[in-house]
């Protein structure tokens, strides 16, 4: 027997069953309506711009995960063309000293086989060598400058101390000795003087302990050196005693100066602290020149002293104190060099 669909219940065709939910847990919130979830939600923003100029900058070979990012990267381009220029134009200084004659009757070494003509080259060689130094510290600040690298230890107008010092001394050598072993050895002291300084003031101010470190060694390796090959020379052609103690405090001066370019101070203090060593440089100079002993040993003397008034100056530049390290470190071998010296000298 069908059901009569008349007797059925009204709506229970039309109208579905609600439907179930689960139960809740007493004391849960109820739950909330599908239409507030999606309410709420933050709209999908826009693809943002491409951000170019970081992601060029992280891109870079410059930065290196866990080591901070130098403040200055060498260019040694401008500093190996100057370097090898003024080796040239020495040697060329060089070969005019070897044929020009020779006047044993002279008493100044340097005065035997030069002239108005080789002294006129050497001070244009001199001034272009100086030149030439400047100009590529120059142009390595501002290829720094361009992206974003400054220097903030070594002053900007200094380069040319060592470079102009270099050639000075090499020029010395040459007229002293006019020789074929000073043809070769005087260029190489300009070039690689020259090209060691630049590099060097280049990682002076990098940020690594480590290159730091060992531009400052290689800094003092190349400043005594010069010092010793310059002081040596204005010694040994026993030139008047005023003269000679003014060219030692001049080129002692100039060479300190650029030593300080690895203290942090301020540019008064580094010409002042110079003008101080190259005082007591000229004193040293005056008391050298009264000591029976000659050649190279009253040079080895000059650059006791140049270690030892240079070494003070710079570590109490760098510290603001001297510390009794630093006074036996310095005046202490010092001391003991200049008794050695004395004595061997007797």
């Amino acid at each position: 027997m069908q059901d009569d669909p008349k007797r059925q219940p009204q709506g229970s065709a039309s109208q579905p069953d609600p439907p179930t939910t689960p139960p809740r847990r007493p004391g849960a919130p109820p739950p909330v309506p599908a239409s507030e979830i999606y309410a709420g939600r933050p709209a999908v923003a826009a693809d943002p711009a491409p951000v170019t100029g970081r992601v060029d900058h992280l891109a870079s070979d410059d930065v290196v995960v866990g080591r901070p990012r130098s403040g200055n990267q060498p260019q040694p381009v401008s500093g190996i063309v100057v370097s090898l220029g003024a080796g040239l134009l020495v040697l060329g200084l060089g070969i005019l000293a070897l044929m020009s004659d020779v006047d044993p009757s002279e008493i100044m070494p340097s005065q035997r086989a030069t002239g108005p003509v080789f002294w006129v080259a050497a001070t244009v060689v001199v001034l272009l060598a100086a030149a030439g130094a400047q100009i590529a510290e120059l142009s390595t600040r501002a290829a720094g400058a361009s992206v974003g690298q400054t220097r903030e230890r070594t002053g900007a107008y200094s380069a040319w101390l060592v470079a102009a010092v270099a050639t000075a001394a090499a020029v010395l050598l040459i007229a002293t000795y006019h020789s074929v072993w000073v043809l070769i050895l005087g260029p190489i002291l300009v070039a690689v003087s020259i090209f060691v300084a630049l590099l060097s003031r280049d990682l002076l101010d990098d940020l690594t302990d480590s290159a730091s470190r060992i531009a400052s060694l290689v800094h003092g390796a190349v400043i005594h050196l010069i010092a010793f090959v310059a002081l040596s020379m204005i010694y040994l052609n026993k030139l008047p005693e005023w003269l000679s103690a003014g060219l030692v405090a001049l080129v002692s001066g100039m060479l300190i100066l650029e030593t300080l370019q690895r203290a942090d101070i301020s540019s008064g203090r580094r010409l002042g602290y110079a003008g101080l060593g190259a005082l007591a440089m000229g004193q040293s100079a005056v008391a050298i020149n009264w000591w029976p002993t000659w050649n190279w040993t009253g040079g080895i003397a000059l650059l006791v002293c140049f270690y030892i008034v240079n070494g003070i100056l710079l570590a109490f530049s760098q510290q603001n104190d001297i510390r009794p390290r630093d006074v036996a470190f310095y005046g202490g071998l010092g001391s003991v060099a200049l008794a050695a010296i004395a004595l061997l000298s007797l």
